[in-house]
């Protein structure tokens, strides 16, 4: 399940503009600091500093 939503989470940051927020919330988490910390350690890098 997290493979999945992190899977769809890195498509969303990558070609659309929706804020990490409304992401977050779109692949199952209503605690942003929870996806934040979540997306970090699937990926190694913030969905902030993802997006640079």
């Amino acid at each position: 399940i997290t493979e999945k939503r992190m899977q769809k989470a890195k498509a969303l940051l990558t070609h659309t503009d929706l804020p990490i927020q409304i992401i977050a919330e779109q692949v199952g988490y209503n605690d942003l600091s929870a996806f934040s910390r979540r997306f970090s350690l699937y990926f190694g890098l913030s969905p902030r500093l993802f997006l640079r």
